[in-house]
């Protein structure tokens, strides 16, 4: 990722809300379990929300909506998770 001018670093999951109030520059991955289904579950988080890949999902979802849904499914998040920040263009 280094090479096209993207870091990545864990961060602790209390500080995903700089994810969503930032300028679009840094995106999430997080990481969720669910022991009972035997699954886990990758989704994106950006300055408009969650980002989900599962069909029928809708573009972005907010993220206190979205975390009660899936922790209500069974779910449980991970501790931290993989902040991806882009070099600005120019």
């Amino acid at each position: 990722m280094e090479d096209e001018g993207r870091t990545s670093e864990y961060r602790s999951l209390d500080q995903l809300n700089t994810v969503l109030h930032g300028d679009g520059t840094v995106l999430g991955l997080l990481v969720m379990h669910n022991r009972d289904l035997e699954k886990s579950h990758v989704v994106v988080v950006d300055e408009w929300g969650v980002v989900d890949p599962a069909d029928g999902s809708p573009d972005h979802a907010p993220l206190d909506h979205y975390a009660l849904l899936r922790r209500t499914q069974g779910f449980v998040f991970d501790d931290d998770f993989l902040a991806v920040t882009s070099s600005p263009v120019g």
